[in-house]
């Protein structure tokens, strides 16, 4: 369950938005927001900000967004740039030569239904690994919050594990991030991604099963794969079982470009390193 967090450093000013960069990311029971300051090249500010309604059951979000409005003004300012994702997103990923805007929605429904309340979206990476990764969004909550931030960018939530900034050359890789119960994970050979998923899990035990599930379907040494396991601190702290098995296990973000968080954000650069590495920080 999420739990509200309204942190910011004192240097912020509602003023300089302009120089500010905005991330937010929505999921069932809320959305998480962060600051980015462009100046100072560091994360100035961070909410957890839980609505009571699951969102994505909701038929409309001007009500939640007018809320949102209320309590922080300056939310409705012009940001130098806005980066937007779904966390509970249906993805796929495929060669960038083989997806197009007709081509798209068929790859995507070799393993997804597309509902008729969802868009279906495309983003190219271009941050070492030449795929397109094809994702879903809810259309309203797509549509209303355009209407308080029209120059938003759409990204999809697994995109930070898709960058191969932690491949280990001539070794398997897992990148995995816990977030309000959703694990979303990618694996690479190298420089070569392998896969990219995403899981619900209830409890720790729900990763440690997925987690060597995957290596057992891989035929890979646990011992010998490169483990990044970023996310809730609370899921985190408790895979001792994994710690165990993977012998290469870092719980420790790293980020491609140098970025730096004010001393109040610092002890969340891990656990919500999705917010915090958008496309901006991976260039």
């Amino acid at each position: 369950m999420m739990q509200p967090l309204n942190l910011f450093d004192e240097t912020f000013d509602q003023d300089r938005t302009a120089s500010y960069i905005l991330s937010i990311q929505a999921c069932l029971d809320g959305f998480y927001f962060a600051i980015f300051d462009t100046v100072r090249n560091t994360y100035i500010g961070l909410i957890v900000h839980p609505v009571t309604e699951q969102v994505y059951r909701n038929d409309g979000f001007v009500e939640i967004f007018t809320g949102l409005e209320k309590e922080y003004p300056w939310i409705k300012c012009e940001f130098k740039e806005v980066w937007f994702s779904f966390l509970q997103s249906s993805f796929t990923v495929a060669p960038k030569s083989f997806v197009n805007e007709t081509s798209a929605k068929k790859i995507f429904e070799t393993v997804h239904v597309l509902e008729d309340n969802r868009q279906l979206q495309i983003f190219n990476c271009n941050n070492g690994v030449e795929v397109s990764i094809i994702y879903d969004l809810p259309t309203v909550l797509a549509n209303d919050w355009l209407k308080l931030q029209p120059k938003t960018n759409f990204i999809p939530a697994v995109l930070p594990l898709c960058d191969s900034s932690k491949i280990v050359e001539n070794e398997i890789s897992f990148n995995a991030s816990i977030q309000n119960e959703t694990l979303l994970f990618s694996a690479f050979d190298g420089e070569k991604l392998l896969l990219a998923n995403s899981y619900a899990c209830k409890n720790p035990t729900d990763i440690t099963y997925y987690l060597l599930s995957v290596a057992s379907a891989l035929k890979a040494d646990v011992k010998q794969v490169n483990l990044f396991l970023l996310g809730s601190s609370e899921f985190v702290s408790k895979q001792h079982e994994l710690a165990t098995a993977f012998k290469k296990y870092n719980t420790i973000a790293t980020y491609r470009r140098a970025i730096l968080f004010t001393y109040r954000l610092l002890r969340y650069r891990s656990e919500f390193y999705n917010l915090f590495a958008q496309p901006f920080v991976c260039e």
